[in-house]
């Protein structure tokens, strides 16, 4: 999209440096004038991300005396996303920022952000062996049209399976299920004596997302202006929950607060679907109940893909060079396996880089839960790359959440569904 590029002070101020030589090309300070500062805008404010955060660029910046990271941390992407429209609407956006790739798409959409191609590909770039080294789906995750718009940062949200270990036991079941027919199998099996196999909630879309995909089917087209969700895949995924509804196995509370965990905590509910990063938050519910265990989640009648959320990290194009240059400096910096490594252990998230799971080794013999996420790394994909899936995720669950109650037919929830996405993802912006 062709605009108007209108100049800060700040902009010109450095450009006339880079000019005099007082700024190398690859966007470092000199002495005279001060390192080049760069404005990062983030949402990980709760703790102890915050913390980590903070630690984190402290070493970045002591390191690279020609560059400060100055963050600005807002409390959640609700409100840091319209933070970030309107101040790409006043041609003030920040340097950097990190958010869902498919939130970035929206604001690349608006002509934005920065192709970080040249950059990858620069010769302060990553070699081949380093793009190798990201699992696929989270560097396929920052591709957008035909560029690399964002870069991935961390992944807080692998779906993988818990389950309570006593209850298979008393039920004679030996290991958890490796598949959905294993897992509906299982259901039958635990449902009795006032147990039952697992809770849905109304915000169940990311495991939706991974189900359709393990049908067989996809959830936008090629172009990404259409949802493709009344397909038979998605039909089927979704019917396949109803039908386990309907017979008692599966509860919906039509919550997406702490009933389920309530539920799950009480040692009455053999399964949940649920974020890798949340493990030790819920085994705190437990207590000494039991301990969680943790498996992949179960594979489809098509494939075995999982699900996965988590930020990225881009650049404004509303920036000058020299800062877009130490933007880029600090993108290559955090992301090295180092960094990786250590923000998934401080976290208790996942790595974006294979030999970041290395360096992790004595971390996971002390966490073994964490093992599962790791492995599923190579086959857990990301929400659809597209302006507007943010409300599209809310239109899908609120058509699962229909089905699962009742209130109409899986196909019928597929094809209301499948229209209200398209009309998300070209109304969008």
């Amino acid at each position: 999209m062709n605009r108007r590029i209108r100049l800060t002070i700040t902009a010109l101020l450095c450009a006339l440096v880079a000019t005099a030589g007082g700024v190398r090309a690859a966007g470092l300070g000199s002495k005279a004038h001060g390192p080049v500062v760069v404005q990062y805008w983030l949402n990980l404010c709760w703790q102890p991300a915050q913390t980590d955060f903070r630690h984190l660029v402290a070493a970045f910046n002591s390191s690279h005396p020609g560059i400060q990271i100055q963050p600005t941390c807002f409390s959640n992407a609700s409100v840091l996303q319209p933070r970030l429209l309107a101040a790409i609407h006043q041609h003030r956006p920040p340097a950097l920022s990190q958010t869902d790739a498919f939130a970035v798409a929206s604001y690349v959409d608006l002509g934005a952000v920065q192709d970080l191609t040249p950059y990858v590909h620069g010769k302060t770039g990553l070699s081949a062996a380093a793009i190798a080294d990201y699992f696929g789906p989270q560097w396929l995750n920052g591709k957008y049209h035909s560029g690399q718009y964002s870069m991935p940062f961390n992944d807080t949200s692998v779906t993988v399976l818990w389950y309570n270990p006593k209850l298979l036991s008393a039920a004679g079941i030996k290991s958890p299920p490796s598949t959905w027919t294993q897992f509906a199998r299982d259901c039958a099996i635990v449902t009795k004596h006032g147990n039952w196999c697992m809770d849905t909630t109304d915000n169940e879309e990311p495991l939706f997302e991974a189900n359709v995909r393990e049908w067989g089917g996809t959830l936008v087209n090629a172009a990404g202006n259409r949802a493709t969700l009344s397909s038979p895949a998605a039909v089927n995924a979704l019917q396949f929950w109803v039908n386990l509804v309907k017979k008692g196995y599966v509860h919906h509370t039509n919550s997406a607060g702490t009933q389920w965990e309530q539920d799950f905590s009480s040692g009455h509910v053999a399964f949940e679907v649920y974020s890798s990063e949340g493990y030790t938050d819920t085994q705190n519910v437990v207590g000494k109940k039991f301990t969680i265990g943790v498996a992949q989640m179960p594979a489809g009648p098509k494939n075995a893909d999982a699900g996965n959320g988590g930020d990225n990290i881009f650049i404004f194009k509303d920036v000058s060079p020299a800062v877009k240059a130490a933007a880029w400096t600090y993108i290559k910096w955090a992301t090295q396996p180092k960094w990786t490594a250590w923000w998934a252990e401080q976290l208790s998230t996942a790595p974006v880089r294979k030999s970041a799971v290395n360096l992790m080794s004595g971390y996971l013999r002390q966490h073994p839960q964490a093992l599962p996420a790791i492995r599923e790394l190579p086959r857990a994909y990301f929400s659809p790359t597209v302006s507007g899936w943010g409300q599209a995720q809310g239109d899908i669950d609120t058509e699962i959440s229909k089905a699962e109650l009742g209130q109409e037919s899986a196909a019928q929830a597929m094809k209301t569904v499948s229209t209200k996405v398209t009309y998300d993802i070209t109304h969008a912006g």
